[in-house]
Parts: structure tokens; C-alpha cells; sequence
């Protein structure tokens, strides 16, 4: 998914939102429940990647390490408390994640990619606990930490040498990871009921893994990203 699909996505959360603010009556008691709608999309990366194989056909050099379309769609259940904090229960689900090595990779016996392709997908079921804090009529300002369980399924990479492509031999592995997340955001009031927070987080989701096809050896690769992230928050 490119960004503009992305922000096409936001921006149909946002009329959503509007639409949303007009129809619902405004109730004089704040409940004590909540749902969330989130959408969120990756601006900054920090991966690792590593292979774990012997031989000549070790990937020894990875060249311009970073993920792409990295966007999450998901959906939350939360409970707020006194002192102004809530804990919520979500699950996420990313589109079509990629790790690329932009300028490809070197193997131990010197072969050489200008660039390589690793696909997988994701979903992520977290625990956040927060505190949102009001700063005006209609603003509030929130911090939030999260604990939760990543699910990251490996599909066939593929790498370009000479201009021609060829997908690797590897077989899809999932693999479960705890994942972590800290993050803050702005959250304003379209009426009683309903509000709309960005978000901007921190985001650990541990590790994905392309088997090789003959053992258990394979490639590695870290997933960590700063987030942007659309929340539209309505009392249940």
C-alpha cells in the first residue's frame, strides 16, 4: 500500500469521524467504556537483518535495510478509570509489510544483488494502558504504553541480479513475538461522545523469518518503527 493509499484511508476515517459527530445525540455523562478505530503508517524505520545459513550462498551484506508499507488497520475496547487513566484491549492488521534491501546484498562467495524483496504479513493483538489529560474545553493530551503479541508469517523473497528477477527457495514460517509500543497523541473533542486522536508511537514487533527450504537456517529481520497514526475514540 503507497501513502497515497494511505492517506486516502485517513481521510476517509476522518469524514467518517465528522459524520459520525453529527448523527450521535450528546449525552451530559461521560461512559465509562470506549471503542477505538485506528489506521496507522510508518515514517521511520530502524531494521536489522541478518542470515543465519553456511556456505558460499550466505548473505553475508545487506545494502539499504528498510521496511515498507508498513500500514495498520485495526480496532479497540477499553475501560477508563479514575485520575484519567484507561487501558484498552486492540487487535491490528498491517496490509502488505516488505523488508527491502534497497541496494541489494553480497554473499560469502561474492555473488552480488543490486536489490532484494522479503514480503510478509503481520497482525498484532496489544494491551495499551494510558493517560489522557485535559489541557482545554475540547483538547486533551494522552500517553500511552503497550504489551502484546505480534504474529509475523514469511512469504517468498525475491532478489534482482542484472536487471532479471528470481524468487528464493525458502518455506513460509510464522513466527510469534512479544511486541511493545510508547507513544503520545493530541486528542480533541467533536462532541460528548466521540473523539479524534493523532498519535504519534513507537513500535517493537520483534522478528520475522524466511526459512531456507533444506533446514532451519534462514534470514532475520528486526521490525521497529515510529508510527503516525489516526484514532477515532467513541464512548460505548
Amino acid at each position: 500500500m503507497n501513502r497515497l493509499s494511505v492517506i486516502s484511508s485517513a481521510l476517509v476515517v476522518l469524514t467518517s469521524a465528522t459524520v459520525y459527530a453529527e448523527e450521535k445525540k450528546e449525552t451530559s455523562e461521560k461512559s465509562d467504556w470506549f471503542g477505538e478505530l485506528r489506521v496507522s503508517h510508518e515514517f521511520s524505520d530502524s531494521i536489522s537483518i541478518s542470515d543465519s545459513s553456511t556456505g558460499n550462498d550466505k548473505l553475508q551484506t545487506f545494502r539499504g535495510v528498510e521496511v515498507s508499507s508498513l500500514t495498520s488497520f485495526g480496532a479497540a475496547v477499553g475501560k477508563r478509570f479514575d485520575n484519567d487513566f484507561y487501558l484498552s484491549l486492540g487487535f491490528e492488521k498491517f496490509g502488505s509489510p516488505e523488508v527491502k534491501a534497497t541496494g541489494g546484498y553480497t554473499t560469502v562467495g561474492g555473488d552480488v544483488t543490486t536489490s532484494a524483496t522479503f514480503p510478509f504479513e503481520m497482525t498484532n493483538y496489544m494491551v495499551e494502558i494510558g493517560v489522557a489529560n485535559q489541557i482545554s474545553k475540547n483538547f486533551d493530551l494522552r500517553l500511552f504504553g503497550g504489551l502484546g503479541l505480534a504474529s509475523a508469517k514469511s512469504k517468498d523473497w525475491s532478489a534482482v541480479t542484472s536487471g532479471v528477477s528470481g524468487f528464493a527457495s525458502s518455506r513460509t514460517t510464522t513466527k510469534s513475538n512479544t511486541s511493545m509500543r510508547v507513544g503520545f497523541g493530541l486528542g480533541y473533542k467533536l462532541n460528548e461522545g466521540t473523539q479524534l486522536v493523532t498519535a504519534v508511537q513507537y513500535s517493537n514487533y520483534g522478528e520475522v523469518f524466511w526459512k531456507n527450504s533444506d533446514n532451519n537456517n534462514g534470514i532475520t529481520a528486526k521490525i521497529k518503527s515510529v508510527e503516525a497514526g489516526i484514532r477515532l475514540v467513541f464512548d460505548l
